[in-house]
């Protein structure tokens, strides 16, 4: 049986790559916190965290804030935001962002 010549499809255009949602990378964020530096934990606690974001260069910085600000929890669970390298995702503006990552 012959089969029908393969044709071409005709190049198309490249398609640009949705930026990640805030919601989508703030989620991944205390996951990875959480994985890393739940052996610090010594019972329910909840690390407060200031957020700078840049978007477009998909960069992180995170600051502890209050009692775990000094503490080797605290700054595990800085330490593993700011090592975070996120392709760009969406940012509400140039306020820093408040994220609370409990620990059970």
């Amino acid at each position: 049986v012959d089969k029908p010549p393969k044709t071409k499809k005709p190049p198309t255009e490249p398609v640009e790559k949705r930026k990640r949602t805030l919601a989508a990378t703030l989620t991944s964020l205390q996951r990875r916190a959480k994985n890393s530096c739940a052996r610090l934990s010594s019972g329910p606690t909840t690390v407060t965290v200031e957020l700078e974001l840049d978007g477009d260069a998909g960069k992180i910085t995170a600051t502890a804030t209050g009692s775990h600000s000094i503490t080797g929890l605290g700054r595990c669970v800085t330490g593993a935001i700011s090592k975070s390298n996120y392709g760009p995702f969406e940012t509400p503006g140039p306020e820093p962002i408040t994220l609370d990552i409990t620990f059970e």
